[in-house]
């Protein structure tokens, strides 16, 4: 019998995104935007995406509605990240599906967490820089 990872602390996880106008209406993505990151990592805690996906399989999914007044809380240190998928300023819901979870190594846990207090480069109004 095969286990099945979960997503928990320090595993590499690969999200598929699709963008909708509601939950019940993912409509505004023909594909999916591919993310990738390792779990855990803020300085400040879970963010609200991570808590939503904490303990999730590869193939489960779950559904989060964005606005700019919860961006943030909902994003923090992966902000940059979703900045670009959300565009950051109307309300939009985002189906995530889990693609991939792995144990990530200890070189790749230090190079995310050398990388979680940078910003996107500036211009990108998410707010990291």
């Amino acid at each position: 019998m095969e286990i099945q990872l979960k997503i928990n602390n320090l595993m590499k996880v690969g999200l598929d995104v699709w963008k909708g106008s509601s939950v019940d209406n993912i409509d505004l993505d023909a594909t999916p935007v591919q993310i990738n990151f390792i779990f855990g990592i803020g300085s400040s805690g879970l963010s609200g995406i991570e808590y939503a996906l904490f303990g999730k399989k590869i193939g489960e999914q779950v559904a989060v509605q964005v606005n700019p007044s919860n961006f943030h809380d909902m994003f923090s240190h992966l902000a940059c990240q979703f900045h670009d998928i959300t565009g950051h300023q109307n309300a939009v819901c985002l189906a995530i599906t889990v693609t991939q979870i792995s144990q990530a190594d200890n070189h790749e846990i230090v190079k995310a967490m050398a990388g979680v207090d940078s910003s996107c480069g500036g211009g990108c109004d998410c707010g990291c820089g």
